[in-house]
């Protein structure tokens, strides 16, 4: 079996890291999710609250971060220096005032949509009792 983690083991072997912490963490995941998918009976609710946190921050907020912290990055010197005009950086953090102003916004009425006991049937956890 190979020592170095980024070699490839060989065919139908175990990964070099699999151990009894990756399964437990894959297991709690995905009780986590069972337990949401039982609490919350409407999946649209679900899409709101994942659209409003997740999908802002990998769409709005993260692409202009990270494209500002690549070009400050001083690489070897074979690189070629690049820089943001002061206009194109004002406008990346507008981007992501707007997305994280969006964000906030619509997973903040997710959340009120969620708990709201008037907007959907009850639980299956009601219907055990």
């Amino acid at each position: 079996m190979p020592t170095d983690p980024h070699s490839n083991p060989p065919p139908l072997s175990p990964h070099p890291g699999f151990g009894y912490k990756r399964c437990l963490v894959r297991s709690a995941i995905i009780v986590f999710e069972v337990l949401v998918g039982l609490a919350v009976p409407d999946f649209g609710m679900i899409l709101n609250l994942i659209g409003g946190s997740t999908v802002t921050v990998c769409s709005f907020i993260l692409p202009p971060l990270m494209y500002m912290k690549l070009v400050d990055r001083t690489g070897p010197p074979e690189w070629p220096k690049r820089t943001i005009p002061l206009w194109e950086r004002v406008v990346l953090w507008e981007i992501i005032l707007i997305g994280a102003v969006g964000g906030i916004t619509s997973t903040v009425s997710a959340f009120i949509a969620i708990l709201n006991p008037d907007s959907f049937s009850k639980s299956c956890f009601v219907a055990f009792s």
